[in-house]
């Protein structure tokens, strides 16, 4: 090639190579006089959150009168009704209660007393197509139930599912197809006086759904290298490296690392969809009556994902219906849907009877739910309609969209919560590469 010639494709190279963008969080400046919720602050428009609890309020009897719009029961969440600092709490009531800033940082705090989870997605999706992707956080370490934990799921767009499975299947329909999943480990044992350790598990889940442990540098718990505490958040760092293949998972700060291992198999995809949740499944159990057992809060701060595609979530202007039979829930968003988006929900109602109107009711679409290893009728399922590959989204423009279905052997209404619109740019989205693995085998 002659050097003018060379030069010139070195400059084409360049141009055509996307833009590196990171996604950053920290509350720097939020200093609320009492807990603000998390759904009304201003950075809550970087975040899609699904806050779930299994059971329905229980001021009446099981079906039509049971309120799965509020929460089965109240609990205390760190941070007093004047955002002072643990160990004062302040009532936790609503849904939206659940996740919220205080002195410049956000907590999450959930209880069912069956199984509740809190889930956030931020914004942007993990672009893995270059040799390093990073995730990283600030998270408090103090464990009030060895039933209560936090995790972070990395999954390709086209399998995630907005409740994300955990160490406890209770309540959901199993793990997605193909992700990675990081979490605080369940002790789902009874500790007495002691405190629950803080020791990280991490699994890769395979195209058939199938959950395999992988190594871990050594057994340790956090608690080895230092004091947990409520007040105080830690650096945790997650890295995908050697092409998808490599993860790590470490306390910078301390010079250790939980994991630092090569995958089973690659990653299947050169994006992923980053989850942060938190889980509880009935705290109080197997506890002794430990003075120690009680719904967790969790602090979170210092947000950091790099590179990232950004993508826009647009939220419905109420987040959770209960409707009888048949009848059309109307799901109004402020701003029309922009070209390629997608509607994000979960429903609890009879199999595969949702049905989705964009032109109010002249015609109906029966989604599918995403994939699930197991599909339970009486669970909420996630929904993710549209399809990437056909070209087929939600109509651009759209401001309303029609929900309706039928009730399962709760009663005869059906439950839509936590309702979104995702848009993604239809040429950074198609330019990922999705790989069909064989699957994973442990050794």
């Amino acid at each position: 090639m002659k050097p003018v010639l060379a030069v010139l494709f070195v400059l084409l190279v360049i141009l055509a190579a996307p833009e590196v963008t990171t996604f950053t969080e920290d509350w720097t400046g939020s200093s609320p006089d009492s807990p603000a919720s998390f759904l009304s602050h201003p950075t809550g428009v970087n975040w899609d959150i699904t806050s779930h609890a299994r059971n329905g309020h229980s001021d009446g009897p099981w079906g039509q009168f049971r309120n799965f719009d509020k929460l089965p029961s109240e609990w205390e969440a760190h941070h007093t009704e004047t955002c002072s600092a643990p160990p004062g709490t302040h009532t936790v009531q609503e849904f939206a209660d659940t996740v919220f800033i205080c002195r410049e940082h956000m907590m999450t705090s959930t209880f069912g007393p069956g199984a509740a989870q809190v889930v956030l997605t931020p914004n942007h999706f993990l672009d893995l197509s270059d040799e390093e992707a990073v995730v990283r956080f600030d998270i408090s370490t103090l464990r009030t139930a060895g039933r209560d934990y936090w995790q972070v799921n990395l999954t390709p767009l086209l399998d995630h599912q907005q409740l994300v499975s955990g160490a406890i299947v209770a309540d959901f329909n199993g793990f997605p197809r193909n992700s990675i999943m990081i979490n605080l480990k369940l002790v789902d044992s009874t500790f007495g006086t002691s405190r629950a350790p803080g020791e990280i598990d991490a699994f890769q889940i395979d195209n058939n759904f199938v959950s395999t442990a992988l190594p871990p540098v050594f057994n340790v718990n956090y608690d080895d290298f230092l004091e947990p505490d409520a007040a105080r958040r830690d650096t945790l760092e997650i890295k995908l490296t050697n092409n998808r293949s490599h993860l790590s998972v470490c306390m910078p700060v301390y010079s250790k690392c939980f994991f630092d291992t090569d995958l089973y198999q690659p990653f299947p995809s050169d994006l992923a969809v980053v989850q942060f949740s938190h889980h509880s499944y009935n705290p109080y159990k197997n506890c002794s009556g430990s003075a120690l057992c009680a719904p967790n809060t969790y602090h979170w701060d210092n947000f950091h994902l790099e590179p990232t595609i950004p993508f826009t979530i647009i939220k419905a202007d109420q987040y959770s219906y209960q409707v009888p039979n048949d009848e059309p829930i109307a799901i109004n968003f402020s701003t029309p849907a922009p070209a390629n988006s997608r509607l994000r929900f979960t429903a609890m109602g009879e199999a595969y009877s949702i049905q989705v109107s964009y032109d109010n009711g002249i015609t109906w679409q029966t989604p599918a739910p995403q994939p699930m290893d197991t599909y339970d009728d009486g669970a909420f399922w996630p929904y993710f309609t549209g399809d990437i590959e056909a070209g087929y989204f939600v109509p651009e423009g759209t401001t309303s969209v029609l929900i309706r279905g039928r009730g399962n052997w709760l009663g005869d209404f059906i439950v839509v919560r936590d309702i979104s619109l995702w848009s993604m740019d239809s040429a950074s989205i198609s330019s990922f590469q999705y790989q069909t693995y064989l699957p994973l085998i442990a050794d």
